[in-house]
């Protein structure tokens, strides 16, 4: 009888880590999903873009009309696809940076040699910033003291979605809106903050990019998405919009360069996001598009479509 009831209660407690076991992996795959995330920016002129977001664990894939950017966050790791070449890149975004900001430096001087004292001048306190912002670890620190992020008493509906009002204010003017849902959370399992660095090299150095960088907003967003912001301008507001956000399943190698595409070197790669090596024709308009970047004014182009077309249009 005690054997019997000694099985019985083995029995039981493999059950139970069985049950367990598989609640973890479950709760693990809940906090590990994948999303797809449609992104429209336009201004008050016509002029809009798009832009594909993939995200899966520590992966993140945006791809643009021209090109596409792979982010493997974890290992510091950057593939860069230019779909009409048929080339790629794939290496440490350390290596990248440190050659990209060498030949901006050396393409600038040619120029500066040749342009007003005022106009070389300005250009070179903003190759100091951005010098400044590649190498901070902190970004708060190119920030003024007056620099808040402030929460409004508004909410409104995107997309189905309640989202939050919170203003970006640096030396009290509003510089950026901003409607955040806690809804979806797509970036759980991203390190934002090591995104954040790997995408400094490819924004225009600016307050509002170190606002943007900041410890308090990437904490805020870690568990949260922006649906809407609006940048006020005098010349007009710029706006984006998230047009879809939903989970999907992501194959891996959807992470990796198409096999039929050649591998390129770090300064051919250079060479084509900076507009020297140009065996297509590609115009300066078109250029302005290469990179990920935050809202801002462009032409309009044709709006990618993703790879992996299918899957997204699951429902």
């Amino acid at each position: 009888m005690k054997i019997q009831a000694r099985k019985h209660w083995c029995s039981i407690k493999r059950i139970q880590l069985f049950v367990g076991l598989t609640l973890l992996v479950f709760a693990s795959n809940s906090l590990m999903a994948d999303w797809f995330i449609a992104e429209k920016r336009e201004d008050d002129y016509g002029n809009f873009s798009v832009q594909s977001i993939f995200i899966k664990g520590s992966y993140m894939r945006i791809e643009q009309p021209v090109s596409t950017f792979i982010f493997d966050v974890d290992v510091n790791r950057l593939t860069i696809i230019f779909p009409r070449q048929r080339v790629f890149w794939s290496g440490e975004y350390d290596s990248l940076a440190l050659s990209l900001f060498d030949a901006i430096e050396a393409q600038m001087s040619g120029l500066l040699a040749r342009v007003p004292d005022t106009i070389a001048a300005e250009a070179k306190a903003e190759m100091a910033l951005m010098r400044q912002s590649l190498t901070q670890s902190a970004v708060e620190n190119l920030l003024p003291d007056s620099t808040a992020v402030i929460q409004r008493d508004s909410v409104k509906e995107i997309n189905g979605l309640q989202a939050e009002l919170y203003e970006f204010v640096i030396r009290h003017e509003v510089v950026e809106r901003l409607w955040i849902s806690r809804a979806v959370k797509p970036y759980a399992g991203l390190s934002l903050r090591k995104l954040n660095n790997m995408m400094r090299l490819f924004n225009k150095p600016s307050l509002l990019a170190a606002m943007r960088g900041s410890d308090v907003w990437l904490e805020l967003l870690q568990n949260a998405i922006v649906l809407r912001s609006e940048i006020p301008a005098s010349s007009g507001k710029s706006r984006m919009q998230v047009e879809t956000v939903k989970e999907i399943e992501i194959p891996m190698n959807f992470f990796l360069p198409p096999d039929d595409y050649r591998p390129a070197g770090i300064h051919e790669i250079i060479s084509i996001m900076m507009g020297e090596d140009d065996p297509i024709g590609i115009s300066d308009d078109t250029q302005n598009t290469l990179k990920p970047s935050l809202p801002g004014n462009r032409k309009q182009t044709e709006p990618p479509r993703p790879a992996y077309q299918n899957i997204i249009e699951k429902p």
